[in-house]
Formats: structure tokens, sequence, C-alpha cells
């Protein structure tokens, strides 16, 4: 069952450890791996919308279809402060609005060519884990074979409730894995966690093969 415990999208926006982290991701991942005129499939969560929100600033013609109202609302402020690049565009999925989560429960459905951006609950040996919305996740993961998922080490070895998906079961897939190449100081993790990441993020690299590639961003010096 989820965790209804677990903290909202408002509260995990709000958690200041883990922004500066979420920040480096999302930059890189809009001046690296998304292509002028792109379309992508913008998962509800803080990682990914921090994500969408800077590839809607800084590439051109990109099309977002997301099923979050966070990443609508960035949308809407970009192009209201003149912040948006030229011609990007934003279509919303329909259905039930979770307040907690952020994310609109509909029908999603995988559109041809289009790139997955998910930031997950958690990352374990065999899967990607979920405590909310995975009745949502597990389709999109299913339907789309491009994906970029950016990963903060506070989500390594993370259990849930849920599994959105086992590793050795995602067959046809060319996955993007981003993180940093160690944990950023904020986050407050040990050097055995650093140690446990490492050996997780070697395992799962080994499950998937060339399905897989990791980059590693640096962090800047004093970080």
């Amino acid at each position: 069952m989820p965790d209804h415990h677990a903290p909202s999208f408002l509260q995990r926006h709000a958690d200041s450890k883990l922004q500066i982290e979420r920040r480096i991701l999302a930059k890189w991942i809009a001046g690296n791996l998304v292509e002028e005129g792109a379309r992508l499939f913008v998962v509800s969560g803080t990682t990914a919308a921090a994500a969408g929100e800077e590839i809607l600033q800084r590439v051109d013609s990109v099309h977002i279809t997301t099923n979050s109202v966070p990443m609508a609302w960035y949308f809407i402020g970009l192009v209201e402060k003149g912040f948006a690049a030229p011609h990007v565009s934003v279509s919303v999925v329909g259905g039930e609005l979770r307040a907690v989560t952020g994310a609109i429960a509909g029908k999603a459905k995988p559109e041809r060519g289009a790139t997955l951006l998910i930031s997950p609950h958690g990352l374990t040996a065999k899967a990607i884990t979920g405590n909310r919305d995975v009745d949502q996740l597990k389709p999109l993961v299913n339907g789309h074979r491009k994906v970029i998922m950016p990963v903060s080490w506070s989500k390594l070895n993370r259990e849930a409730f849920g599994v959105v998906k086992h590793l050795g079961h995602w067959k046809r897939v060319d996955c993007q894995l981003v993180i940093t190449e160690r944990p950023h100081s904020s986050l407050r993790l040990s050097e055995e966690d650093h140690r446990n990441g490492i050996d997780l993020l070697k395992s799962v690299a080994t499950t998937m093969g060339n399905r897989l590639t990791i980059h590693w961003l640096p962090l800047k010096r004093g970080r």
C-alpha cells in the first residue's frame, strides 16, 4: 500500500538539502541530452520537473507532455516572464488530480519516438521502486524505449511499497541514468553510503548491460 506519511511534492520541493543536487542534474540534462525539437513525457516529481523547467528555457521547439501539475505551472511562469525558449509547448494529460504528489491520474499513452524523463522514488539492485502513483508509472516506463533518469544519491538502495520496473525485465530500452560523481555535502551521506551507492550502480550496470549509460557529473570544488 502507498506510504501516505511520505513527504508531499511541496515538502520535497522545499527541502533545501535536495535542491542543489537536483539543479545540477537538471541543468546538465537540458544542456547535454535533449536536442532541439525533441518530444518528451515528463513524469510528476521534483527532479523531473526541475529538468523539464530547464529544458523549456534552453532547448528550442521542445514539446513536453506531462502528468505533473507543477511542470505545467513552471511553463506558465516561464512564458509569463519571457524566459521560455522559442516555440516550446506543453500538453497535460487529463484525469483526477492527486494533490499530494502533484500528479494527474489519467491514461497517458506513450508517444512513438518520445523520450520519458523520470526520477524514481528509489533504485535498488533489482528494480525501480515507488511509493505513490505506481499505477501511473508502470505503463509509462513500459511504453517508452528511450528514458532519461536523473537519480539523487539519496534514492539509491531506497526500498518502497511498490515496484515500477524490474531491471532484469527492462529489455527494450535505452536508459540514460544521470548522477553526480559523489553525494553533495548537503545530503549529509556517509562514506559508507557512497560506497554502497557505487556498488549498487555497478550491479545495475551489470544487469542492464548496453541498455544503460551512466553519466557521472562532477561537483564543483567545495561541494
